[in-house]
């Protein structure tokens, strides 16, 4: 709470938050690069269009050894979604609402939110376009190739081992 006694609004996690360690893990993340973008519903058509554009560009992905999740709640599960990554269910909204992501439109939809985390959960890149999914894809995938390959930065391990190298 702030000093006037009032809530700050947070609109989601920021570049340099870190994601719970429990968390990485239900996702099937823990330890590794990873894209996790929060959908709708498997059936809508701009969130079918989100989904088959990150399956397109999975081998891309794949490359900078990142690895893609999607995240939608049970009410958007809509038969089977056949892609090239993990799905995963978002029971009650709980990661949304750890996540921080609030609604869409008045509260009609489900944030549409992409992070980027490095190996450690460390959040690299934040992206929220409602009403273009395939940003979120190009975004992604920037932030994904710009990452360091070990998701370490080499001069703070370094230091931590005790090597100088300034």
């Amino acid at each position: 709470m702030s000093k006037a006694g009032k809530k700050s609004v947070r609109m989601g996690l920021s570049v340099g938050d870190q994601i719970p360690p429990t968390r990485l893990q239900d996702l099937g993340i823990r330890g590794k690069k990873a894209v996790i973008f929060f959908y709708g519903a498997d059936d809508a058509p701009s969130c079918s269009k989100e989904l088959a554009k990150f399956d397109e560009q999975l081998p891309m992905f794949k490359r900078a050894d990142v690895e893609v999740v999607g995240v939608r709640n049970e009410r958007g599960i809509k038969g089977t979604t056949k892609v090239g990554y993990n799905l995963a269910v978002d029971e009650g909204d709980e990661v949304r609402n750890e996540f921080g992501i609030k609604k869409d439109l008045f509260g009609a939809l489900g944030g549409r939110e992409t992070y980027v985390v490095d190996a450690t959960g460390k959040v690299v890149s934040v992206h929220n376009n409602q009403f273009d999914p395939e940003s979120h894809v190009t975004t992604a995938l920037s932030a994904a190739q710009n990452m360091p390959a070990s998701g370490l930065d080499l001069k703070q391990l370094a230091g931590v081992i005790g090597i100088n190298l300034y």
